[in-house]
């Protein structure tokens, strides 16, 4: 049983020669090498992504913007009557470029900048221009509660505060009391600046003018990986949310543990643990989670899946069930125990007081094994099942 198999080479049958064939032994060789050429590059296609190591989240962005400038990036439904709009590396990475350049002539450095908002291509264009050296990036819930999004960015001593459309009328009733941010920032908006407010759009557009007159300040910066450039506020399900902050090597290093996703068309099964937040799994994981399955090319027919929450008390049954979402939309069968795959516990050390959680643990890890052995089996005897070719629909059309 193999978690994670070696590079298999190419099954490749060589007809037989006779010591007076010599000379084609050289031809032999070249369709050995032209087959395996052809088998490497097959492999290629099934992972999107080769292993990284990035030190920055700006490396991996110039990196992307140089190497798919006209793949699709985002595919964005602005409203449930308008078509989808496609955006491909080179229009992100116009755009975030403006709005970077724009930025660094408004703020100071390392200003920190709350981003709220639901998640859209405006959201991901905020995002990437502070990490790549705009400022230091505050994301934060947009289901924040107004005095607590109040809290949040005074605390996190904001200069400026982007947010969407949905959050207009909040930003309104708090932004009197917001005692360091000297810029309001609403995404899909043209509005010129007026006080503290203006338009998003208005300001990448300000910005490319920058760029295009040969102002190169803002790709320019050179990024410290251990440098202080996101701040994150935890959940305060327990107690006061606190502030977390991160450096460009984390965030980059995250990244690049995703890209080795390639292994995972290896294995023969995958175990995906969470505590709980929210009754959700934690954010982080989700996010890379959907990156994952719906980047992934790679074929998980029959690989076990197996998921696990932690919980301090509630909330473990629906983190269950959000998990196994993930396999259950690539044929994976899921591996399971004789309760809910969960166990209790808040401190380091309390889940071995759980002992009906632990022993559900030792007997999911019993079974998942069981599964993976005699699905192994029976690829070898039956092979995998034969797929249909699959018609997406919506619904009703």
């Amino acid at each position: 049983m193999r978690i994670l198999k070696d590079f298999k080479m190419p099954n490749i049958k060589f007809k037989k020669i006779e010591m007076n064939e010599i000379p084609d032994i050289e031809k032999v060789k070249i369709d050995y090498d032209r087959v395996k050429e052809a088998e490497e590059k097959k492999n290629k296609k099934v992972g999107p992504y080769p292993a990284t190591n990035y030190k920055t989240v700006k490396e991996i962005f110039v990196h992307s913007m140089q190497n798919y400038a006209d793949n699709q990036l985002i595919l964005q439904k602005p409203n449930h009557k308008e078509p989808y709009r496609r955006y491909t590396y080179k229009e992100f990475g116009e755009d975030v470029v403006g709005f970077g350049s724009k930025l660094i002539k408004m703020l100071p450095k390392n200003a920190r900048v709350v981003i709220v908002s639901e998640t859209t291509y405006d959201w991901y264009v905020s995002y990437m221009s502070l990490l790549c050296g705009a400022g230091i990036v505050v994301p934060v819930d947009k289901e924040l509660p107004d005095n607590e999004l109040e809290n949040v960015i005074n605390r996190a001593k904001a200069t400026a505060v982007i947010y969407s459309e949905r959050k207009k009328d909040s930003i309104k009733k708090i932004e009197n009391n917001l005692a360091t941010v000297k810029y309001l920032i609403e995404m899909d908006s043209e509005d010129h600046i007026v006080d503290k407010h203006m338009g998003m759009k208005y300001l990448i557009e300000e910005g490319k003018e920058i760029w295009n007159s040969g102002d190169t300040s803002y790709m320019d910066i050179q990024i410290d990986p251990e440098e202080f450039k996101m701040l994150i506020f935890t959940s305060g399900t327990t107690s006061k949310s606190k502030g977390v902050m991160l450096c460009n090597k984390n965030l980059a290093a995250n990244i690049n543990a995703v890209s080795e996703y390639v292994k995972l068309k290896e294995s023969d099964g995958l175990v995906i643990a969470s505590p709980v937040y929210y009754a959700s799994a934690n954010g982080s994981l989700i996010s890379l989670l959907d990156r994952l399955f719906y980047s992934n090319q790679a074929d998980l027919t029959m690989k076990v899946g197996a998921s696990v929450a932690v919980a301090r008390r509630g909330g473990a049954s629906s983190t269950f069930d959000e998990l196994n979402k993930y396999f259950t939309i690539s044929g994976m069968p899921i591996a399971s125990s004789y309760y809910w795959n969960s166990v209790h516990g808040r401190d380091l050390g309390e889940a071995t007081f759980d002992k009906e959680g632990l022993y559900n643990m030792r007997m999911l890890a019993k079974n998942m094994i069981f599964l993976m052995k005699s699905i192994e089996l029976g690829k070898e005897k039956y092979g995998l099942p034969k797929k249909e070719k699959r018609e997406v629909t919506n619904f009703i059309r």
